[in-house]
């Protein structure tokens, strides 16, 4: 019966390290916001990808790649156990 619930173990995992990437996601949001200020004048080279050096689009893609990384191992694991 245990190795059933190895799927729910992989989700609640990735979910708690979510939740502690979520108290670190406004020191990486800063960062991202004083590295986009130090390289403002180099910022029109790049093809209008200045949105991408903002610290919410940053904290966003970092967020969300855990999830969608939570998801598939969750996924995959329970494809395993079937």
């Amino acid at each position: 019966m245990t190795k059933y619930l190895v799927p729910l173990g992989v989700f609640c995992g990735g979910m708690i390290v979510a939740l502690v990437l979520f108290l670190f996601l406004g020191t990486i949001g800063d960062a991202v916001d004083q590295l986009g200020a130090d390289t403002a004048e180099m910022a029109p080279v790049f093809w209008n990808w200045a949105w991408v050096a903002q610290g919410t689009t940053v904290k966003f893609i970092v967020f969300i790649s855990v999830i969608l990384l939570t998801l598939f191992a969750t996924a995959v694991t329970f494809l395993r156990v079937r």
